[in-house]
């Protein structure tokens, strides 16, 4: 999805830039228009060009817009609308992620009582990252490490829980926790 949403807003800033040189070609037409003066055979295949341009970046903008909402484009939508659409979309997407990244966590389990309140210690940092203040990416570079644990713990590789273990992650200060999950000492509830 975030490959759709990234695909539908670079053609809404093509638009946007493309808009800048029909702009341009409209007031070359509003200029001949005004005088009644007649248009050069290179001005009139400059504006057509422009326009058949314009018209490949709406349809791609359109195909955009249906692969990520399944629905057609309005004929009627600004480009706003469509920032706006992607904005609750993402928003959305967030939430959804959030939720399960949060979940997946609090599943973590130990039986060993100091590796379980740090598990319990992380779950709390977790919920308090805030994600309705950040973008989609962002949030998904917030959460990262906590994905990545979850991971080494469901892989049950020995090599992978060291390596991680190794890297300079959230979890870092917590040797304790860390070298239960080296021994496989967490487990998923």
């Amino acid at each position: 999805m975030t490959e759709q949403i990234l695909q539908l807003q670079n053609s809404l800033e093509a638009i946007r830039n493309r808009y800048k040189n029909l702009n341009k070609k409209i007031d070359i037409i509003r200029s001949h228009v005004e005088s009644n003066t007649m248009f050069k055979s290179k001005s009139i295949t400059d504006i057509l060009k422009e326009l058949t341009e314009f018209s490949k970046l709406q349809n791609i903008c359109a195909e955009n817009y249906k692969a990520l909402f399944n629905e057609e484009l309005p004929e009627d939508a600004t480009l706003d609308n469509i920032e706006s659409k992607i904005q609750e979309y993402n928003s959305e997407v967030l939430k959804k992620e959030t939720g399960a990244i949060i979940d997946k966590f609090k599943n973590l389990h130990s039986d060993v009582s100091d590796c379980q309140s740090s598990i319990d210690k992380f779950a709390a940092q977790l919920e308090g990252i805030e994600s309705s203040k950040m973008a989609l990416e962002e949030y998904k570079e917030a959460v990262a490490d906590y994905i990545k644990f979850y991971s080494c713990v469901e892989s049950n590789d020995t090599d992978e829980r060291i390596n991680f273990s190794l890297e300079e992650t959230v979890f870092s200060e917590d040797s304790g926790l860390l070298l239960n999950l080296i021994q496989g000492m967490i487990s998923i509830s």
